[in-house]
């Protein structure tokens, strides 16, 4: 038996059919990831952005995951906190699993599969921001500015 007449045959085939279907499900955990690259600005510059109990000094790029909302702070001494909230929306690319369906029996339990590995990496979300930019306003005088991140 030659290579040729095995790749001619019909079980090789129906693998690589199925291999193919396998490695397509899950499309945006394959093609847009699990994590999101989100630019932080602040005037002025060099504030201290708080997400996720970690610090970093703006401006910054902090790579975030997908499947949850993020509350985060801006703060700099003589200017009021500002907070924020970056929230998750669907991710078209998961429409390439429900194409699935449209291949029953198994192209339902292939889109099946595909959308649960989506929606439990994250991958089926975007965050609503690419970038995010705050004006702090300076602190009225005799007033005190405090910050509370919430989880």
């Amino acid at each position: 038996m030659n290579i040729r007449s095995i790749m001619k045959s019909r079980p090789f085939v129906g693998a690589l059919v199925c291999m193919l279907c396998f490695s397509l499900s899950g499309c945006a955990t394959i093609f847009t990831g699990v994590n999101q690259k989100v630019s932080f600005l602040s005037d002025p510059t060099g504030a201290t952005l708080k997400i996720n109990g970690k610090e970093y000094t703006t401006p910054c790029k902090v790579k975030l995951p997908r499947n949850k909302f993020h509350v985060g702070a801006f703060s700099k001494d003589s200017y009021d906190t500002a907070e924020f909230t970056l929230r998750r929306k669907n991710n078209g690319t998961t429409a390439v699993n429900v194409a699935w369906f449209a291949l029953a029996p198994v192209g339902i339990l292939i889109g099946m599969v595909g959308m649960s590995i989506d929606a439990s990496s994250g991958a089926a979300f975007w965050l609503d921001s690419k970038n995010v930019f705050v004006t702090l306003t300076p602190t009225a005088p005799g007033r005190a500015t405090s910050l509370e991140l919430k989880n």
